[in-house]
């Protein structure tokens, strides 16, 4: 799969003279070069700007093309990668005022309510005016939609440091959104991008919440009444969704903004609480990272490099295994799991990916030693790689070698 890459400078809404920078790194027919459906639109909100900080990898990860690439590097080629900057900026403080319309000076918001749902309102526009932007420097006559994609693609959407505020606000207004009749539908279009803000919301399969935090409170959500609602759509058939929350140091233990580790364990605990009532439609999960190191700007920014992915695998006695994997674009590392003999039940045996929506790769086989597991307890997947199928469940084969 070939692929198109650049910064764009987009009007938020047409004939506006509000922009904004989008590093979008997309999918490409190789036979023809025109845009193609991808299997998801990972949608990704950075957070404010760290100026002359003679950093190399901080100035690396404040890079929205290089923060394309690695998006697409975590989630799999198959998919579009779209990073978004704020349109006003304050000195170094993002103020997203076009998604949470109640923020101050310094982009922290005072609340979040779904009345006129701004952000998701505003990243449809966004992406809409990205792809005509497209369109046109790459003089495109068509789409090529290809024979592996049946459905609209999936949305993922990350929010990293004060980017996260903005996935508070689209979370918001997931709560209140209508499921609407065309969820899962095969008569409906399929697109590149959502067409509207009920397409997006209906779309969202998975939030990931990178590291975030604010010089205020509400870097993450509490609101209850917001996750009951949420848990409700989900039963009444509304797509699997999957909140991932991912944290350093340098967040999770500041002792002079310890508020943020507060709203993190409630939002942890309520999400787990409206899990245990979803019928199993919501996932939820948490990840610490740099754990043995002390807080510093850098590990901030490094987990975006460092981001793990979860698989949840079922085995045949339908006894599900979740493991963390840290992904490469063609291969798979599995970096952690309960213990080991949740790994020694993966070799050997069939096993079925259950929310395998992003990853082309859909065959492996188990590299670990003939004595078992690794001494390192690492045990590396290599993979061959072809066309996903339109199938949501997908048969993965573990052999020994």
């Amino acid at each position: 799969m070939e692929r198109w890459s650049r910064v764009l400078r987009v009007p938020l809404l047409s004939n506006s003279e509000t922009f904004l920078r989008v590093g979008a790194s997309l999918c490409l027919s190789s036979e023809i070069g025109t845009l193609s459906v991808p299997i998801a639109n990972a949608i990704f909100f950075c957070g404010d700007r760290v100026e002359r900080t003679s950093n190399p990898v901080i100035e690396k990860l404040s890079d929205l093309q290089k923060l394309s690439e690695i998006i697409v590097s975590k989630f799999g080629p198959f998919i579009n990668a779209w990073v978004i900057e704020a349109s006003v900026f304050n000195g170094p403080f993002a103020v997203y005022k076009d998604f949470i319309p109640s923020v101050n000076q310094y982009g922290e918001p005072r609340s979040y309510h779904p009345t006129g749902f701004p952000a998701s309102t505003s990243t449809v526009s966004l992406l809409s005016n990205c792809l005509q932007e497209v369109k046109k420097i790459i003089s495109e006559r068509q789409v090529d939609t290809p024979s592996c994609c049946f459905h609209q693609p999936k949305t993922i959407i990350l929010g990293f440091s004060k980017g996260g505020t903005v996935l508070n606000q689209i979370v918001t207004e997931l709560g209140f959104a209508d499921i609407g009749s065309n969820v899962n539908s095969v008569d409906e279009e399929i697109s590149i991008v959502p067409q509207t803000k009920e397409a997006l919301l209906n779309s969202i399969s998975e939030i990931h919440y990178v590291d975030v935090g604010l010089n205020s409170t509400g870097a993450y959500l509490t609101n209850h009444d917001v996750f009951e609602r949420i848990s409700k759509r989900l039963i009444q058939g509304a797509r699997k969704l999957r909140f991932v929350l991912h944290g350093t140091p340098r967040q999770w233990t500041d002792e002079q903004r310890d508020w943020i580790r507060k709203e993190k364990d409630k939002m942890l605990l309520l999400l787990e609480l409206e899990a245990s009532k979803s019928k199993g439609k919501l996932e939820v999960l948490s990840r610490y990272y740099f754990a043995d190191k002390l807080p510093n700007m850098q590990m901030h920014f490094e987990i975006i490099e460092s981001l793990d992915y979860v698989l949840t695998f079922m085995s045949r006695n339908n006894n599900s295994r979740r493991i963390w994997i840290q992904t490469e674009q063609k291969c798979f590392s599995i970096l952690q799991s309960s213990n080991n003999k949740i790994l020694k039940t993966l070799l050997g045996i069939n096993v079925f990916i259950l929310q395998n929506n992003l990853n082309p790769l859909t065959k492996f086989i188990s590299s670990s030693t003939s004595q078992g597991l690794p001494s390192s307890n690492m045990l590396s997947i290599s993979s061959t790689t072809r066309q996903p199928t339109s199938a949501t469940i997908q048969e993965i084969t573990v052999q020994r070698t």
